[in-house]
């Protein structure tokens, strides 16, 4: 009976929650609004084995509850027993089921609009010296000149947890600032809001340039590095292949080559992709290669290869079909491009749905 009513509540909860979301964006050109304070999420019992293993528990012990109450209610005997075994497993084991919520906010479903562009990249990194230097430092690691001053840290943007926040819950914070969880609600923020500094595309850009950073870390640390991110959209121009743009060529593996065109034979399908930079001008492309045409395509893919545009020239970057970029590779790398070509044309990734990190185009 109180797992029926529990039911009851959920589907009575999530049809609420539907029906507002309904109505609140009368159209799907709009982004949703999430009306609740809480979220569900698996993130914390996905990344540590000792909240799994008591999250495992707990429904262990409830179902073998429910189900005895269930034999109790068929049989007519042991019903007291049954429920008193209920109640029990749920007040002991019912306070595990918080590691399923997580805080949310009325933006933490809103996707970037910006499409990850290379203008957007860019424009992110000039706003970033401007205002999160400070704290953050220059390389995003939280060790800006003003930190040593404040009392909480500010977090360290290049580290793995920077994939398990949405575009939305960021937005959020450099809208709204972030709580200072020692002060007690409304008593402070650990960092302040931009909404009167940073119009709505430079907070955008301010994620997008977040997120291109620490792609470049992560490569760089683990070159197996899967977390699905786009490889910059901005405008091409391509000989004998009908695309204008970065979309154009999904369906396609590209090899992106920053400042320069040198490159070996590689396998049949795969289109080359020539960026300019300051050390390299655009020339008209070869058959079959394309060419980036936007001003700040330069400076985007030299964020993503984590090095100042005068000294990535020559990096070349691997975008699977889909349009994921999967590997940031410096030159004199010692790699067959040949072979891992070859294996991102097999295995392109996709979006992953659900996962902790949820940054759609």
């Amino acid at each position: 009976m109180a797992s029926a009513l529990a039911e009851a509540l959920i589907g009575l909860t999530i049809v609420t929650a539907a029906a507002f979301l309904a109505s609140a964006v009368p159209g799907i050109h709009q982004q949703p609004v999430w009306p609740f304070s809480w979220q569900f999420t698996l993130a914390t019992v996905g990344e540590d084995a000792d909240f799994r293993r008591e999250m495992l528990v707990s429904v262990a012990l409830i179902a073998v509850s429910v189900l005895f109450m269930a034999v109790g209610l068929l049989l007519r005997r042991f019903r007291w027993m049954a429920l008193i075994l209920l109640i029990a497993a749920a007040v002991w084991r019912g306070p595990s089921f918080g590691l399923l919520i997580a805080e949310a906010y009325p933006t933490s479903f809103l996707t970037s609009p910006s499409g990850f562009s290379a203008g957007s990249i860019a424009r992110g990194q000039t706003l970033f010296a401007r205002y999160c230097v400070a704290c953050h430092g220059p390389n995003g690691e939280g060790n800006g000149p003003a930190a040593a001053a404040l009392r909480i840290r500010p977090a360290d943007l290049t580290q793995p947890h920077i994939w398990g926040h949405t575009d939305g819950e960021m937005f959020w914070w450099l809208t709204h600032g972030i709580d200072d969880p020692g002060a007690g609600p409304g008593g402070g923020l650990v960092m302040p809001g931009f909404q009167a500094a940073i119009p709505d595309e430079g907070r955008w850009a301010l994620i997008d340039y977040v997120r291109a950073h620490s792609a470049a870390v992560s490569f760089e640390r683990d070159p197996a590095f899967d977390t699905p991110v786009p490889a910059p959209s901005g405008p091409i121009a391509c000989n004998g292949l009908p695309a204008a743009a970065m979309s154009g060529l999904h369906g396609h593996a590209v090899l992106a080559i920053l400042g320069a065109t040198e490159r070996e034979r590689l396998p049949a399908g795969t289109v080359v992709l020539a960026v300019p930079n300051e050390a390299w001008s655009a020339t008209p492309p070869e058959a079959g290669a394309c060419v980036a045409t936007g001003v700040a395509a330069g400076d985007a893919y030299a964020i993503l290869a984590g090095l100042p545009p005068d000294q990535a020239t020559g990096t070349t970057f691997l975008i699977d079909a889909n349009g994921w970029l999967r590997s940031v590779r410096h030159p004199g790398a010692a790699n067959d491009l040949a072979a891992a070509i070859r294996a991102i044309q097999a295995h392109p990734l996709e979006q992953r749905h659900g996962a902790s990190h949820e940054h759609h185009y």
